[in-house]
Parts: C-alpha cells; structure tokens; sequence
C-alpha cells in the first residue's frame, strides 16, 4: 500500500519545463509558467500573450524582442538582455531583476498598477539599474518610486480600498500616514527629494517670505490704521533682513525682531547647507 501512495506521488509530481541553450521563436499563449529557461535566445522574436510568469530566466537574450501583454508575475531574471526590446501591457507584479540590461522607458510603462507593488518593483529595478553602471535609470526609478510611494500614502489615507481599509484601520496608523505624507511633502519642497537642488533656494525665499509676512502682520497690529503702503514697506524690510541673517550678512536698520523667527532661520541656514552640500556629493559622486 505504502508504495503505491509513492508511485502515484510520483506520477502527479510537478515538473517545471527546462530549457536550456535553445532559441526561443515566435510565440503566441504558449505557456511558459515555472518554467527554468538557462542561455535562452529570443532576439527580435515576438511574444504575444505568453505567461512567464514565476519563471526562472538566466542569462536570457532578448535583444529587439516584443513582448506584448505577457504576464512576467513573479519571474526572475539574471543576467538578461532586453537591449532595445519592446513592451507593451506586460505584468511585471512581484518580479525581480539581478544584472540585467532592460530599456528604462519601457519597463516604465508596464509598472503594477497598485502603488505598493508598483514601488517595491521600482526598488529593485533602481538597484539593478546602479549595479549595471546605469545612473540616469536609477535616478528615473527613484522619482517614479517617490511618486508610487505618494499615491500609497494617498490611498492609505482615504481608505477608498478594502485593502487600505483593512491594514489602515485606526487612528494611530491614520495618523502615522499622515506623519509620512506631510515629511514627504515636505522632502520634495525643499529639495526635491534630492533630485532638484534648485528647488532649495526657491524654498527658502518662500519660507523666508512667510516668516516676513507674519512679522509684518506682528507689527500692524502694534501700530494704529496702518497702511498698504507701510505694510509693504515693513514687509520688504523684514525680507531683506531675514534673507541677510538666513546668509549670516550684516543688516543695518533696526526691526522689532521675533526671537523665535530668528532662531528658526538660523537653523533653517544650517540645514540648508547640510542638504546643499549632501546634494551636491551625490551629484559629483555619479559623474
């Protein structure tokens, strides 16, 4: 009895395909699920609806292919080529890519849908896109991951999904979305996420420009019917004199000062300088 059970064991035992060293042609539906393909060719081949997915590509070749709606759901790749290759409508939910060349535009355009699995791709694709020498890509992959990471932290806040309603639920987790959306809102103002430097001293004239405005309504209140023409007078002194001491310049004109303000810009001028100079590492660092 005992080696029955076996013998029917074995016979339902699952066997992924293994190809190796073979040239892969045109194909369309035909299924290659769980599949092990090692040194696969399939240049300038077209895919049409073929299922890869939670498939096993090693040093895959595929230059000029076109893949179109294929599922590549939990496939692995190593060591691939997709130089100039093409796709269209491709599932790439919950892959991975280690050494491989792919084109950034294209995969770009077949991102998952869900936010989640949409930046957890894109991490890997950045870290791949960096180990291949390729800086620009990995720099491409880190706005769109930024930009999956928003839209994550958009839905987990709105809860307009089972999904999100359900891990969200509550409110210090609301809370703490909330922390996260506000610090990443905060990140891409100043800097840019580090990718747009020049957007830290438009910040800072914004920030200082506000501090000035709030020190001019200070002294509006303190002075009877005051007038536009005054407020705006006070107001442009106070900027001069914030961007002077944000600069750490000599100003000479007396103002009632807010120490508390004073203090903030101060920091404000250290912290500035640390991303400046952060910023501009990472930039040199990659020529």
């Amino acid at each position: 009895m005992a080696n029955d059970l076996t013998d029917n064991t074995q016979t339902i035992a699952f066997k992924p395909l293994r190809l190796e060293s073979e040239k892969l042609k045109h194909a369309t539906g035909t299924a290659f699920k769980h599949a092990q393909l090692t040194d696969v060719s399939g240049k300038t081949q077209a895919f049409d609806q073929v299922d890869f997915s939670y498939s096993l590509i090693t040093r895959g070749y595929f230059h000029q292919a076109t893949f179109k709606q294929c599922n590549f759901t939990g496939t692995r790749f190593i060591d691939c080529n997709f130089r100039n290759a093409n796709f269209d409508e491709c599932n790439f939910s919950y892959s991975d890519f280690s050494g491989c060349r792919i084109e950034t535009d294209e995969i770009l355009k077949n991102l998952p849908e869900r936010p989640n699995v949409r930046r957890e791709l894109l991490q890997i694709l950045r870290k791949n896109a960096l180990s291949m020498g390729d800086v620009s890509a990995g720099r491409a992959f880190v706005v769109a991951e930024l930009a999956a990471k928003k839209e994550h932290l958009r839905r987990a806040w709105m809860q307009d999904e089972a999904y999100y309603k359900r891990k969200y639920k509550g409110f210090r987790k609301r809370a703490s979305v909330l922390i996260q959306r506000i610090g990443l809102w905060l990140d891409g103002f100043l800097w840019g996420h580090g990718e747009k430097l020049w957007n830290l001293p438009i910040s800072a004239l914004v920030i200082l420009a506000v501090f000035s405005l709030i020190s001019s309504l200070v002294w509006a209140s303190q002075i009877a019917d005051p007038s536009v023409s005054q407020l705006t007078t006070v107001f442009k002194s106070y900027m001069v004199y914030y961007v002077s001491l944000f600069l750490d310049a000599p100003y000479e004109e007396s103002l009632n000062h807010i120490v508390v303000i004073d203090w903030i810009v101060v920091i404000f001028r250290y912290v500035s300088l640390g991303i400046l100079v952060s910023g501009l590492f990472r930039w040199l660092s990659h020529r």
